[in-house]
C-alpha cells in the first residue's frame, strides 16, 4: 500500500556521528543541529513542536541553510517567532534560500533582515565567522542563495585557513556546480503585475537580486551578446541596452507601451542615437543553437520572436561554460558608457516556470573594469570548494516525493538526482543534503519525511 505521508507536526531527527579528525580537536559530544527549507507561514503545532525537540537536544550551534519563509509572502512574523525561540551554546547561524529573496518590493526583505538581527543570529551572507571551542577554531563560513546565484564562495572565505575545520552553509548542493557568470532576467519577478508573463513584458535583473543590470564594455566598436536557455519555454523580442536614466525610468514604472511606440519609430530613435536595440528579426539564423528557433509573430514588435521549445521538465537552472541551448548576435556599444539590460519576452503557455534567460557578452565588464558576464568565464573560482570539511545543504527537499527504486521526481536543482538527499564523499568534503523541514506548493511528502539533523563529534 502506499502511504502518504501529510506534514506531520513533528519531523524525526537524524543523528550522524562526524569523525573528522579535524572536528575531533574540538572535543568529543559537540553537538550542531542543521535545519532546512522550514517555509513557516504561521506559528502553529509544526512550529512549536520543532522548537521543543531542537531545544531538548541542546545543540552547541544551529546551523539554518535558507528557505525560512514562504516563496512570494511577506509576511516573515511567524518565523522570527520561531527562531527566537531555538537556544544553542554559540547562537544560530544562518545564510539565505532563495525563498528568502522573494519578498516585494525588496524593502521587505531588508525588513526581515533587521528583524533577524533584532533576534541576534548570525547572517552569513558570503562571510564566515570563527568561533572559538576549547580553545580551538572552528570556521562556519556562509554563501548566499546558490539557486539564484547569489553565492560568491571566494568572498566568504577570506581569512579562513584550510587547515582548521569549516563548515561550509549553502542552501542549494548547485554550489558544487560549475556554472559562467552571467546577467539572470526572470520575467516572473517583473515589479508588474503578474499577467506579464503571459504576455510580453519588459524585465531586468534587478529584482531578487543583487546585481544591478549594468554592464560596460572594455572597447569601442562591435561587441558579441548571447543568450543561454534556462527555463524552457521563454518566447523573446528584443534586447535592449539603454544608456538613458529616462529610459530605465519609463521601464522600471511598467510604461511599456511608450518604449514599444519608440523602437518602432525612427524620428524617436534619433533622440536616443546610443540606445542599442537588438530585435528577435536580426538574429542570424545560422547563429541559433539546440532548441532556440526563429518564429513569426505578429503580437511581437518587428513581427518576429526566438523561442526554445519545446519546454520540457528538464530546466536548466545555471549557466553552463559550453551551453547546446544558445544564440548570439553582434552589436555596436561605446567604451565605458553605462548600459543597464533589458529583455521583452513572455513565458510559453504562461507557465511562471518558462520566464528565465540567461544573458552574456564577449567584451563586458562592470563597474570597477573587471570582467564580468563573459562568455565561458566561471562565476568564481571555488578554489578548493572541496577541501572544506562539512558542506550543509537543502533546497532539494529530497525531491518531497519520492518513488521507490526510482528516487525523486524533480530536485528543482542543476546537479539533478546526483545529492538529492543525504550523506555524500566529495573529494575531500563531506556533503550533506537535508529534505528539509517544510515542503512547497502542496503539503504532501511521499516517503520522504521532514527532518532535523544532529550533528555529533564523536572522540
Amino acid at each position: 500500500m502506499i502511504f502518504i505521508d501529510k506534514i506531520r507536526d513533528k519531523p524525526r531527527v537524524k543523528r550522524i556521528n562526524l569523525n573528522s579528525p579535524k572536528f575531533k580537536c574540538l572535543g568529543s559530544h559537540l553537538k550542531f543541529i542543521h535545519l532546512t527549507d522550514l517555509h513557516i507561514s504561521d506559528f502553529g503545532s509544526r512550529e512549536k513542536n520543532l522548537v521543543c525537540q531542537v531545544n531538548e537536544e541542546k545543540p552547541d550551534a544551529i546551523l539554518i541553510t535558507g528557505d525560512m519563509v514562504v516563496n512570494y509572502q511577506n509576511d516573515f512574523s511567524a518565523c522570527i517567532q520561531t527562531l527566537q525561540r531555538l537556544k544553542a551554546c554559540y547562537g544560530l547561524f544562518l545564510v539565505f534560500g532563495n525563498a528568502d529573496h522573494t519578498f516585494y518590493p525588496v524593502q521587505h526583505f531588508y525588513d526581515f533582515v533587521s528583524a533577524l538581527q533584532a533576534i541576534n543570529v548570525y547572517i552569513l551572507n558570503n562571510e564566515n565567522v570563527k568561533l572559538k571551542i576549547n580553545n580551538k577554531s572552528l570556521y562556519i563560513v556562509g554563501v548566499d542563495d546558490p539557486f539564484f546565484q547569489f553565492d560568491n564562495f571566494d568572498k566568504a572565505m577570506r581569512g579562513v585557513p584550510f587547515e582548521k575545520p569549516i563548515i561550509l552553509l549553502a542552501h542549494s548542493p548547485d554550489i558544487l556546480f560549475p556554472r559562467t557568470d552571467a546577467l539572470v532576467i526572470n520575467l516572473l519577478d517583473s515589479v508588474f503585475e503578474k499577467p506579464y508573463h503571459k504576455q510580453w513584458g519588459w524585465a531586468d535583473s534587478t529584482y531578487f537580486s543583487p546585481e544591478d543590470g549594468d554592464v560596460f564594455f572594455q572597447n569601442d566598436g562591435i561587441h558579441t551578446f548571447r543568450i543561454q536557455s534556462r527555463q524552457d519555454g521563454v518566447f523573446l523580442d528584443t534586447i535592449l541596452l539603454s544608456p538613458y536614466d529616462e529610459i530605465d525610468e519609463m521601464l522600471k514604472t511598467g510604461k511599456f507601451s511608450q518604449i514599444d511606440c519608440l523602437l518602432r519609430t525612427q524620428e524617436m530613435l534619433g533622440k536616443y542615437k546610443d540606445l542599442v536595440a537588438i530585435p528577435a528579426s536580426s538574429v542570424d539564423i545560422n547563429r541559433l543553437r539546440g532548441k532556440w528557433k526563429k518564429q513569426r509573430d505578429p503580437s511581437t514588435l518587428f513581427n518576429v520572436r526566438l523561442d526554445d521549445l519545446p519546454p520540457t521538465r528538464k530546466w536548466q537552472f545555471q549557466p553552463l561554460t559550453k551551453p547546446q541551448n544558445y544564440f548570439e548576435a553582434d552589436f555596436f556599444a561605446r567604451k565605458q558608457t553605462k548600459y543597464h539590460v533589458w529583455a521583452r519576452m513572455k513565458a510559453c503557455t504562461g507557465n511562471p516556470k518558462n520566464d528565465s534567460i540567461f544573458i552574456q557578452f564577449s567584451d563586458s565588464i562592470d563597474t570597477n573594469g573587471q570582467k564580468r558576464f563573459r562568455f565561458g568565464i566561471p562565476a568564481c573560482s571555488k578554489h578548493r570548494i572541496n577541501d572544506v570539511d562539512l558542506i550543509l545543504t537543502g533546497h532539494t527537499h529530497g525531491g518531497q516525493i519520492r518513488i521507490p527504486f526510482y528516487g525523486p521526481f524533480d530536485t528543482m536543482t542543476s546537479i539533478g538526482k546526483d545529492f538529492d538527499a543525504g550523506l555524500y564523499r566529495v573529494e575531500n568534503s563531506t556533503l550533506y543534503v537535508s529534505p528539509g523541514v517544510g515542503y512547497s506548493s502542496f503539503p504532501v511528502r511521499l516517503f520522504c519525511p521532514p527532518e532535523i539533523t544532529l550533528f555529533t563529534i564523536s572522540s
